[in-house]
C-alpha cells in the first residue's frame, strides 16, 4: 500500500469506511459536475464508487494530516486517460477535486505536486497531462499553479452536467518538471530576537502562516532572512516542514527550545497573534519551518529596513 506525505497531507488508498465521508463532499452539486461526474445520491452510492471507481492503482484519498479526514481525490491514470485517450506507456494523466469547505487553501496543488514527483521520479514518465472542461476555472488555475502548460483543445458534445461543449488539455514534461524543481530562493523579516538566535543556532525553527507565499517553500529552498532593524541578513537552508490546524497545536508539539524559547521563558501560541489575525490562522494554518544557517552565510549590511516579522 503507497502512502504519499506532504507537510499538510496524506494521500492513501480509498477504504469502504470512507464512504459516510466521501458522501458528505461528493454529494455537493459544486464539486463533481465541474469535472463530468454526477453528485453522489447515497452513502451505498459512495461506496459502491469506491469499490468500482477509487479502488484502481495510483488512486488517493487526500487525508487531512491533522485530522485523518478524507477530503478530495487525487489520482494518477495510465494507459487510457481521462479524456487524452490513448496515452503512451511513459505518459500518465492526473486528476482531483476537493470538498467545497477546502477550496482556495492549496491543498490540491500540494497533492498534485506529489504525484508529479512520483510519475516523474518512480514511475520514469516522460510527461503528463492534466485535463478541465470549458468553464471550470478552478481546475485550471490549479494546473497553471503546478506548472502544467497549454496542450490542445477537444469539442465534444453539451456536457449534460456542466454544459461545456469542449475540453482543454495541458501538459508538463519532465524537462519543464526539472526546470521548476530548481532550489527556490525566498526572502522573510525577523525581528532582532529571533535574527539573533537563528544565527547563534539556539533557533532552529522558524513559525509562520502557511499562506500562499510560504506554500511555494519547499524543503532544500534557501530563506534568507533580513533583520528588521539594521537590515542584516543571513540564509538558511530549508531542512524539513511541518504543518498544523493552528498556532496552538504547533506549540504543543514542537520542542519551544527549537522554537527561540529560553529556559524558564513562558511559550505561549498568543505571541504570534502580534503577527496574524485569527482570521488568517483558521484559513492557512501554522507552519513549523526548519531552518539551518548555511556556513557561508555571514550576516551582511544591505541598506534594507523592513517593519515587521510575519511577512
Amino acid at each position: 500500500m503507497t502512502i504519499i506525505q506532504t507537510p499538510r497531507l496524506l494521500l492513501r488508498p480509498w477504504f469502504d469506511e470512507d464512504a459516510v465521508v466521501l458522501y458528505k463532499y461528493a454529494s455537493d452539486p459544486r464539486v463533481g459536475p465541474p469535472a463530468g461526474w454526477p453528485p453522489h445520491t447515497s452513502v451505498d452510492d459512495s461506496r459502491r464508487v469506491i469499490r468500482d471507481i477509487l479502488s484502481a492503482p495510483e488512486t488517493y484519498a487526500v487525508v487531512l494530516r491533522a485530522t485523518g479526514e478524507p477530503v478530495g481525490s487525487v489520482g494518477i491514470m495510465r494507459g487510457h486517460g481521462n479524456g487524452q485517450g490513448s496515452l503512451r506507456p511513459e505518459e500518465a494523466e492526473i486528476g482531483y477535486w476537493i470538498g467545497v469547505p477546502f477550496w482556495g487553501r492549496g491543498l490540491i496543488p500540494e497533492a498534485v505536486e506529489a504525484l508529479l514527483d512520483r510519475c516523474f521520479i518512480t514511475m520514469g514518465c516522460t510527461s503528463v497531462y492534466c485535463s478541465y472542461f470549458d468553464g471550470n476555472g478552478k481546475s485550471r488555475r490549479v494546473q497553471e499553479k503546478c506548472g502544467f502548460l497549454p496542450h490542445h483543445t477537444e469539442e465534444i458534445s453539451p456536457n449534460p452536467l456542466n454544459g461545456a461543449s469542449s475540453i482543454h488539455f495541458t501538459c508538463q514534461t519532465r524537462e519543464h518538471w526539472q526546470a521548476r524543481r530548481v532550489p527556490g530562493q525566498h526572502a522573510m523579516r525577523l525581528v532582532p530576537s529571533s535574527f539573533a538566535a537563528i544565527r547563534s543556532g539556539e533557533k532552529t525553527v522558524e513559525m509562520r502562516l502557511f499562506d500562499p507565499k510560504r506554500q511555494a517553500v519547499r524543503v532544500g529552498d534557501t530563506v534568507t532572512f533580513t533583520q528588521t532593524v539594521t537590515g542584516e541578513t543571513l540564509t538558511a537552508l530549508v531542512t524539513d516542514m511541518r504543518v498544523y490546524p493552528d498556532f496552538s497545536a504547533l506549540y504543543a508539539a514542537e520542542d519551544t527550545a527549537s522554537l527561540g524559547y529560553r529556559p524558564g521563558q513562558a511559550a505561549s501560541p498568543e505571541d504570534m497573534s502580534v503577527y496574524y489575525t485569527p482570521e488568517a490562522i483558521a484559513r492557512w494554518g501554522a507552519l513549523a519551518m526548519e531552518v539551518s544557517v548555511l556556513p557561508s552565510s555571514k550576516p551582511t549590511h544591505d541598506g534594507h529596513f523592513a517593519e515587521k516579522e510575519g511577512e
